[in-house]
């Protein structure tokens, strides 16, 4: 099974939060926050060049994918 990946941002956070979120991610047992263009331009194939975030972690189906993407969200709008 292919990993569950969910939350695609096209606005970059701050190097700070995005380790938060990276580590929030983990914390919850997902494998973190993978990000594309951090420096714009690095990677014209992807997304244009411009950045882009997601985190993944293990596909487990219903509802356990549900419940860690809620547990990830939830403790990021507190930052």
């Amino acid at each position: 099974m292919s990993e569950y990946m969910w939350g695609v941002s096209y606005s970059r956070p701050s190097r700070k939060i995005a380790a938060l979120m990276d580590k929030i991610c983990r914390e919850e047992g997902g494998y973190g926050l993978n990000e594309v263009n951090v420096v714009q331009g690095r990677t014209i194939g992807v997304n244009n060049g411009q950045y882009q975030g997601w985190f993944c972690g293990p596909n487990r189906g219903y509802p356990f994918d549900d419940q860690l993407r809620d547990r990830v969200e939830a403790r990021i709008s507190q930052l």
